[in-house]
């Protein structure tokens, strides 16, 4: 019996399934990569002295 690095609960994982499941994954991510980018568009120069304030500070506790 042959082992597969990739099992689902169906068994091992077919050309096809595998296929499906990389589209879909890259579906995934680059949605997020979208989001992120409107989120990086919509912020403010206030948004950003505060994230380097946080480093700031985090840089002194280390």
């Amino acid at each position: 019996m042959t082992t597969y690095p990739l099992h689902t609960q169906g068994g091992p994982v077919s050309r096809v399934r595998a296929k499906k499941m990389r589209e879909v994954l890259n579906g995934l991510i680059e949605q997020i990569w979208v989001e992120n980018n409107i989120q990086q568009a919509n912020r403010s120069l206030d948004d950003y002295q505060g994230m380097v304030n946080i480093i700031q500070v985090q840089e002194k506790l280390s």
